[in-house]
């Protein structure tokens, strides 16, 4: 579907390989696609984008896959938040200032989704700000817990981290190491494999790949996760470092591992679960039932649940340095509730909290979440996103995590 008329008429004369045109259908055709103002090239990778459509494949949110039209089984990744394609246009362009190209342009054909809208009303919503590739920036209106989460944190964090998008160069704490590939050898011992429905950056996570392999080598659980775990420290010691607390500390997770992983396998290996499963929803008022709405634009929640078994339960995966006697209150609970209920159409039987406690004597606990607070959760949820949108970005200097640790440092210390 394409959101005008004008182009689909753009469309229909490639096709018959007319290539004739008048100004006005190609500024209009221009403007619908929001081609950076003044680009020279901008008809070109019209024309372009119209040939290379038929050949884009989605891959996630905001991701896709153009293969060249010159060079055979050449494949480009592209993203369109932020603009970016491996081609070599596009980097020469980048340099240039204009970072775009046809494979871009195409590719964002592909992700029109609102129909055939007339041209008019999309040229309105357009220049209301309404549409993300309009010349003012959309809002943001798909969360996951683990943005929400990020931002009460520290929001400074989040606004470099998802609306700047840049890389973080801080130090990697052994923890999340330890985290990462327990979880990765618990996804590939139940049989994960790729979804083109799950966002590209949670997708393909390389230390599940390692573990997947592992599996398919015949490798024991406890095995794969001493592979998977000994690879993920070399890798990120490529371009940063992995932050242990002593000398042997290294020695000590690798057996705490090893052990917590045989406790799993003993106690759910036989469990039919699907792992790494990602829901995404409106936001609606359980009580009203009306979609809850941001300055007009529709809220999307999405979570990424660990382990969904058959028979409806959610597994949340954790890993503690100390053991928990019950579980209180958590949002982020909750929201993987809310999300799995709203696309299901039924509540789930419960949630497990399986906490991996990292102690000297490492032990698995398995504990019930609490009955969910789901208008509690939806008003912090609405909150949160209300700030975002309003733009309340600061350092949150109170920040258990410290900002001697954070990646962001000398760009937070520039903004503020």
């Amino acid at each position: 579907m394409f959101l005008s008329r004008k182009l689909t008429n753009i469309e229909k004369k490639l096709k018959q390989g007319n290539c004739s045109f008048s100004q006005e259908e190609l500024n209009d055709g221009i403007d619908a696609l929001g081609l950076p103002f003044g680009f020279k090239y901008s008809q070109q990778f019209l024309f372009k984008a119209f040939e290379l459509l038929p050949t884009v494949l989605k891959v996630g949110d905001v991701n896709y896959r153009v293969p060249s039209e010159s060079t055979e089984g050449q494949v480009y990744n592209v993203s369109l938040n932020p603009f970016n394609c491996e081609c070599p246009a596009f980097q020469r362009f980048k340099v240039a200032g204009q970072p775009f190209c046809k494979h871009i342009a195409a590719a964002m054909l592909k992700d029109q989704d609102v129909g055939e809208m007339e041209f008019e009303e999309f040229m309105a919503r357009r220049n209301d700000g309404n549409y993300k590739w309009g010349q003012k920036p959309a809002l943001v209106s798909v969360f996951s817990s683990s943005q929400l989460d990020g931002y009460t944190r520290c929001p400074a964090q989040y606004y470099f981290r998802h609306i700047k998008k840049l890389p973080d160069y801080g130090p990697i704490s052994s923890s999340l190491v330890f985290d990462r590939c327990l979880k990765a050898t618990i996804y590939a011992g139940k049989g994960y494999e790729p979804n083109p429905d799950i966002p590209f950056e949670e997708q393909w996570k390389p230390e599940i790949v390692v573990a997947v392999e592992a599996f398919e080598n015949g490798m024991n659980i406890d095995k794969v996760f001493v592979e998977t775990f000994k690879w993920l420290c070399e890798d990120i010691e490529k371009s940063s470092k992995v932050e242990w607390t002593d000398e042997e500390e290294e020695g000590l997770m690798l057996e705490q591992g090893s052990t917590l992983l045989k406790d799993f396998e003993q106690q759910f290996g036989e469990i039919e679960a699907e792992p790494l499963v990602s829901m995404r929803t409106e936001m609606v008022d359980k009580t009203t039932g009306e979609i809850i709405a941001t300055n007009g634009t529709p809220v999307y929640l999405q979570s990424t649940l660990d382990l969904v078994s058959k028979d409806g339960v959610i597994f949340k995966l954790k890993t503690a340095s100390r053991s928990a006697s019950e579980i209180e209150y958590d949002w982020s609970l909750d929201l993987q509730w809310y999300v799995y209920e709203q696309v299901r159409n039924q509540a789930p039987a419960e949630i497990k909290v399986v906490n991996f406690v990292r102690t000297k004597k490492p032990k698995m606990q398995v504990l019930s979440a609490p009955q969910p607070r789901i208008s509690r959760t939806l008003a912090i949820c609405n909150a949160v996103i209300a700030s975002i949108n309003a733009g309340a970005f600061y350092p949150n200097v109170k920040n258990v995590y410290g900002c001697s640790k954070c990646g962001y440092g000398s760009d937070c210390e520039k903004q503020w």
